[in-house]
């Protein structure tokens, strides 16, 4: 990638800050590996998160449903037993 015999002037300098810049160019793509990873990680717990949620609302709506269902026809029972008067 780099020669490293030139005769200019000042080259063993800028071989030193090509060097530099590519071992920051590599050590920012490592950060940006672990910055993905972490969103990644992220991201899965949040959408297992709202699937927990979404599960436990169904549940506890169709609790509810059958809830009301039942003291509907509770009502219903005691409206035909009740006597008139």
């Amino acid at each position: 990638m780099i020669k490293r015999s030139c005769n200019r002037p000042g080259f063993a300098r800028s071989a030193i800050f090509a060097n530099y810049f590519v071992q920051r160019k590599e050590r920012f793509r490592q950060r940006g590996d672990m910055a993905r990873r972490v969103v990644d990680v992220a991201f899965k717990a949040l959408t297992a998160g709202l699937g927990v949620a979404t599960i436990y609302l169904t549940v506890t709506f169709s609790v509810n449903v059958y809830r009301g269902f039942t003291w509907h026809s509770a009502q219903s029972k005691l409206e035909k037993e009740k006597p008139e008067e």
